[in-house]
């Protein structure tokens, strides 16, 4: 109020935040954070290992926590150290080792003298311990995820990056497991974060470098967040481009100390690490076409994974940062397309290996969604919010549903379950498949009870000869019959012919967990990973 006048003078404009929270901005990552949790944490438990089966329902896990184990006793990779750890990156190894010492160092593990599990509980504990890395680094993307966003499009973006990372299924399920993407996202995020500060300090380049290889340690392609630090380097600042290109380039040691920081092992065990590496060769596309198709077909089955929604903003972000450049934006970019072609260049398609870029690519979508935001009237910024907060649920949704599936029972646990039952022990049964990738699909029939013949079906199996091995029962999962992209031999194909004919077998029970109320995704052809919780059960009996 004025004092010679006494008239009220109006107030200072203020700027109204697009989202419906009147507390600071930490509390509102507080309370993203407290959702990430708790998203993260709910069926933490799924698929453990139990007396009926002995391995984690993940393919990966098995082989990831043993290596974390042999790790206790041989830190440094040597000729006792299972090869998985130089096939996936050590990185997350060493992270589930140190945390299984800190869990048995308070009395919450017991090993013994060889670093191993007493007991089946200790097993279970061991893999809880590095699943519980998985979740720490998740968070720590999300956290991550929010800085990047608000130094680099603002505070309302960096808030909309952040839930965006929290609520996401891609990210939320795989940090349900102990396997090496949650990890390769975080570093891959905090490269990020330190080329985005490196626009205040160039020096920030530096420890970009030594970043990219630390998440190239932790799983190969992580490496090529490197490119981001080049991109960094010349869009960012362009007045200092020349000095900035420079100091990238001499930060090129820094980035190979990282990789050999945290994998030592590249330097005692290189046949070792050639062979890792020579594994991943193998699963590389058989053409120059087949990556050009994946490409293509991506967005389908990434939306069967993380629903329509979440792959359709992808997009629309990527197009709009391609139609409005900035020079922040070109940083992602440069760095998104050559990823997307190497997790696309394999003959089959995994949408874990989309965890980092979901994670990068979620700042584009954040930077469109608030340039796009109305400053005009009440009811239009109303109308904008109400839509961010649908379509907010809608990817929750599809993150909600797959943890409601994670909560019950698996139908390979369900199928085993109902054999025990339904048999007497020596019943002669067979199961499938049983080869190195996919031990994790077998239905659990007890050995020591039960007469078992395991069938292998991989792509190239000779299956000519099954039909002759004397079983009565056959237990089969989703894996062994469905066609792959590199098709099956004619002797495998006869096989499932013949156990569908209803004249020589019959089909006593089926068991499947995708969901058939209309309008889900989950249906037909699905991700190579997707397999791992979304499956059918079959068990055949031979007619006489």
């Amino acid at each position: 109020m004025s004092k010679k006048s006494g008239k009220r003078l109006p107030s200072p404009r203020t700027q109204k935040h697009p989202f419906p929270f009147s507390a600071s901005r930490w509390i509102r990552l507080a309370v993203i954070l407290i959702v990430a949790i708790l998203l993260r944490t709910y069926a933490f438990t799924w698929g453990l290992p139990h007396p009926y089966r002995f391995k984690s329902l993940h393919p990966d896990e098995p082989a990831g926590v043993g290596t974390m184990l042999q790790l206790q006793q041989d830190p440094l990779m040597h000729s006792s150290t299972n090869r998985f750890a130089f096939i996936k990156g050590a990185g997350y190894f060493y992270s589930g080792m140190l945390a299984i010492r800190l869990a048995k160092a308070v009395g919450w593990i017991h090993l013994d003298d060889a670093g191993f599990p007493r007991d089946l509980d200790d097993y279970r504990k061991s893999h809880l311990a590095a699943r519980l890395v998985a979740i720490l680094y998740s968070l720590g993307t999300v956290v991550l995820a929010f800085a990047c966003g608000r130094l680099w499009f603002g505070p309302a973006a960096g808030e909309i990056a952040a839930v965006l990372e929290a609520i996401s299924p891609l990210s939320v399920l795989n940090a349900h497991w102990a396997t090496p993407d949650t990890g390769q996202a975080f570093w891959t995020m905090l490269c990020l974060w330190l080329v985005a500060r490196s626009s205040q300090d160039r020096r920030f380049l530096a420890a970009a470098s030594l970043t990219a290889g630390i998440a190239g340690a932790f799983k190969y392609p992580g490496a090529s967040a490197l490119l981001m630090v080049w991109a960094g380097a010349w869009f960012l600042d362009p007045a200092q481009r020349r000095a900035r290109l420079i100091l990238a380039g001499m930060s090129l040691p820094l980035f190979v100390l990282g990789f050999l920081l945290v994998f030592p092992a590249v330097l005692i065990e290189p046949d070792k690490f050639r062979a890792g590496l020579g594994v991943d060769q193998t699963l590389l596309a058989a053409s120059a076409l087949d990556p050009l198709l994946n490409i293509i077909r991506y967005p389908w089955y990434l939306a069967k994974t993380a629903g329509a929604l979440l792959p359709l903003l992808a997009l629309a972000g990527v197009a709009y940062s391609l139609a409005r450049p900035r020079r922040e934006s070109w940083v992602i970019l440069l760095w998104f397309f050559p990823y997307l072609a190497l997790m696309t260049s394999s003959w089959f398609i995994v949408t874990r290996y989309a965890v980092p870029w979901m994670s990068v690519v979620g700042l584009l979508v954040a930077r469109m969604t608030n340039d796009a935001f109305p400053t005009g009237s009440a009811w239009r910024r109303r109308g904008a919010g109400s839509a961010a907060v649908l379509a907010g649920l809608l990817v929750l949704a599809v993150t909600l549903l797959h943890l409601r599936t994670m909560s019950r029972p698996d139908p390979r646990d369900v199928a085993g379950a109902w054999f025990r039952d339904n048999f007497p022990p020596g019943t002669a049964v067979a199961v499938t498949p049983s080869h190195a990738g996919d031990q994790s699909f077998v239905v659990p029939v007890d050995p020591g009870k039960y007469r078992v013949t395991v069938l292998n079906f991989r792509p190239d199996q000779d299956a000519s000869t099954y039909l002759e091995q004397p079983f009565s029962i056959l237990a089969a999962n989703e894996r062994a019959w469905i066609l792959d992209s590199r098709g099956r031999p004619e002797s495998q194909i006869r096989f499932w012919k013949e156990v569908n004919n209803p004249e020589r077998w019959e089909q006593l029970a089926s068991f499947s967990n995708r969901p058939s109320w209309p309008g889900v995704l989950l249906r037909g052809r699905l991700p190579e990973d997707l397999y791992y919780l979304y499956q059918e059960t079959r068990i055949y009996q031979r007619n006489r």
